[in-house]
């Protein structure tokens, strides 16, 4: 057998085992009932006798640290110029897509930054009762359980959470071939858990499924659903950060700079401080932003004489950013659709001294109508589906499959309309809050085909590289130099975050773009040539 036939096989187990578990999930039969402990422990708990004196096992889970709408764009005159890049639904989303299984459950899972090393009996944060399961470990542990409950009674959210954690454990133990459970038995049970106890759609569920094996989805769901810490971004056109930070300790609020990239930084430990209500919010020396939403701005390297345009500015976080790097001088555009989110800006421009910015209410699908000059530097922070920032955003946990391709075409037109709006030689940074592929490295190989521009490497050296393969789809090698940044990984808002400089104002069909990449490496080739046989021949006459 040859090494490609090998590999088909390979693909076809997985396809098979992939549908085998997501043909489980769409037709399950779990019925969530069964708090009563000792129904719920019957097959379970045989001649395992009680334990007062046992050591209580800790429960804080090791390294779990306690969008704007745009329905109202018009977008139909403009889309039908990239019909030939619509999804097909078949292909995107079709459950038969290739799955690496290999990848998913390989042995040192999450060696590389440890996080995973987190799944096990101890930092799983398991409760006494479990952990005594786990220690007398049984073959036939929840074996007549897995995907059924009998009582009438509805599980508690404690014994939800337990359960959670211990069908991870049993993942170990079914790959060490400890335990006699089908995977994919476990993985349904534990989506459907996921579904149930973090609040989100099935469609939305089996969407992360795809983009995150099944103990990582865990530790995503988990620290998704917790409070977050308070960000702010100290204002330096009024204050210096550390001044900022001795006035808040003053009035005992617990403050933190930032890392070292973040030289205006400030983390609030106690999530319940009101940080909107201080006096010194009302003066302008702070702003409330997450961390994550700096670095798009840092990545444009802004300087003072620079022509800025924020494509979809609201709120005004980063819009006003840009102001206090341009140290008020020069002039920075502020755009956005909506009137009152417009208003908005203003407000905090006017509150935070910033006098060099203009701000402009435009529909950005249509942008290039109204303004006929080029600018050196855009960010273009796309409306998007906010499945990124779902602990501030809960509808985004049932955001449909329709709404996310929609939100890509609509983010194509606007990123294309941005590079028509950027000099040559400028750059674009383009960002969402979504973790979705269509709205992020789809958007950007769209783009690296249809627009003479050039993925750049980015300068903050945090987050995992941009998805080069998902599912039937192959990427662009040069996406891996796009930024996914995971709140669960990088302790800070899920984010993705693409660089692009433009080279020329052409535009491409696939073919065209092609030929002509092949021509420029051709004629480059005949220079180098030519330059080696003038330097030989300068020799022999030497």
């Amino acid at each position: 057998m040859s090494n490609a036939e090998a590999l088909n096989d390979n693909k076809n187990d997985e396809d098979e085992y992939k549908e085998k578990t997501l043909n489980l999930f769409d037709n399950d039969n779990f019925v969530l009932n069964n708090s009563d402990e000792e129904e719920y422990a019957s097959n379970s708990y045989d001649n395992i006798e009680d334990d007062d004196d046992e050591e209580e096992v800790d429960n804080d889970e090791e390294g779990l640290e306690d969008p704007p709408s745009s329905d109202n764009m018009s977008y139909d005159d403009l889309a039908s110029q990239h019909e030939d890049d619509k999804y097909n639904e078949e292909e995107t989303f079709n459950e038969d897509d290739n799955y690496n299984e290999e990848n998913k459950y390989n042995d040192d899972e999450g060696s590389d930054e440890g996080y995973m090393k987190k799944i096990d009996g101890k930092s799983l944060g398991l409760t006494k009762r479990m952990k005594k399961i786990y220690i007398n470990k049984k073959e036939n542990i929840y074996h007549n359980q897995i995907g059924v409950y009998k009582n009438d009674k509805l599980m508690k959210n404690e014994d939800i959470e337990d359960r959670m954690k211990y069908l991870l454990i049993l993942l170990n133990d079914t790959k060490k071939n400890n335990i006699k459970i089908e995977r994919s038995t476990i993985i349904n049970e534990l989506l459907f858990y996921y579904t149930y106890y973090y609040e989100y759609s099935k469609e939305m569920i089996k969407y992360l499924y795809y983009i995150f094996d099944i103990k990582e989805l865990y530790l995503f769901l988990e620290i998704n659903n917790m409070p977050k810490e308070i960000h702010l971004r100290t204002n330096t056109l009024k204050i210096t950060r550390n001044n900022l930070m001795k006035i808040l300790k003053n009035q005992n609020v617990s403050v933190q700079e930032g890392e070292s990239w973040n030289h205006v930084g400030i983390t609030i430990k106690d999530v319940n401080t009101n940080v909107g209500s201080l006096n010194e919010y009302l003066y302008g020396y702070y702003i409330i932003q997450s961390s994550s939403s700096l670095m798009p701005v840092l990545e444009l390297n802004i300087q003072e004489d620079d022509m800025v345009l924020d494509m979809c500015a609201a709120p005004g976080g980063k819009c006003t950013f840009m102001c206090t790097l341009k140290k008020n001088r020069g002039v920075v555009y502020a755009n956005d659709i909506n009137k009152l989110r417009c208003k908005a800006i203003e407000a905090h421009a006017s509150r935070m001294g910033i006098n060099n910015l203009i701000v402009t209410c435009i529909d950005a699908l249509k942008i290039q109508k109204h303004l006929t000059f080029q600018f050196d530097k855009i960010l273009l922070d796309a409306p998007c589906s906010g499945t990124g920032v779902v602990n501030k955003n809960k509808t985004a946990r049932r955001k449909t499959i329709k709404e996310i391709r929609d939100l890509a075409q609509k983010q194509k037109i606007l990123l294309n309309n941005a590079i028509n709006l950027l000099k040559n030689g400028g750059i674009v940074v383009y960002s969402t809050c979504s973790i979705s592929v269509e709205e992020n490295e789809q958007v950007i190989n769209y783009i690296l085909k249809k627009r003479d521009v050039n993925l750049l490497p980015t300068n903050i050296n945090i987050g995992d590289p941009g998805i080069t393969q998902y599912r039937k789809k192959q990427f662009s090698s040069k996406i891996s130099l796009c930024k996914r940044i995971y709140l669960h990984k990088h302790n800070h808002d899920n984010f993705f975050i693409a660089k692009l400089i433009k080279r020329s104002d052409a535009v491409f069909t696939n073919k065209d773009k092609n030929s002509n990449e092949k021509k420029k490496n051709k004629d480059k080739g005949k220079k180098k040539k030519k330059k080696m046989i003038i330097v030989i021949i300068y020799h022999k006459q030497i």
